[in-house]
């Protein structure tokens, strides 16, 4: 009696529908970039998928996303939560701790200006440790923290990570450290 039910679904599609679904939800797909995700049109709500870079390949920004569907509060910032080819999805980054900026985005490549990237993850992330690979920071302006409680974060960076002045840069630091009130600058 099963294998004529089986059968029968086979027949009519069924079987297929169930196992595609099944596949879809419970693998994680595998893209060389977050603009190649962004592109994928087989993800499904409950689906995972796995970047080897954020902008190329072994850039330091490879990271799992959980895929789901998007809801009215959710920001979509292309950092934490990136918008997909199919607009009723979404990746929600799924972070590792301490959180890595390049996994955010930010590029550490000494030629992009990455003041407006590593300021969004600062703002977006209180009470957090926010790791800095190896690499150069370029900023055109001074990346602030704050200095309440509630809104700190905590600043690694690698042996071999710098935050630097840009060419554009203005202002009077590159860092100050708790902003909001008595400020490290740096």
């Amino acid at each position: 009696e099963v294998n004529n039910k089986l059968d029968e679904m086979a027949d009519d599609g069924t079987l297929q529908e169930i196992i595609t679904e099944y596949i879809q939800a419970n693998t994680a797909w595998c893209f060389d970039t977050v603009a190649d995700m962004k592109l994928a049109t087989n993800f499904i709500n409950g689906s995972y998928a796995q970047t080897l870079g954020f902008h190329s390949v072994n850039d330091g920004g490879n990271a799992l996303y959980r895929i789901r569907t998007i809801t009215n509060a959710d920001v979509v910032d292309e950092a934490k939560i990136i918008a997909l080819d199919d607009d009723t999805l979404i990746a929600e980054l799924i972070p590792t701790y301490p959180l890595n900026v390049k996994q955010m985005g930010v590029t550490g490549d000494g030629i992009t200006d990455d003041t407006l990237a590593i300021q969004h993850i600062i703002d977006t992330s209180p009470r957090s440790t926010i790791f800095f690979p190896d690499g150069t920071y370029l900023v055109s302006s001074t990346i602030t923290t704050s200095a309440t409680d509630s809104e700190k974060v905590f600043l690694e960076l690698s042996e071999n990570a710098v935050i630097k002045a840009g060419s554009t840069f203005t202002g009077d630091f590159v860092l100050a450290i708790g902003s909001t009130g008595t400020a490290t600058n740096y």
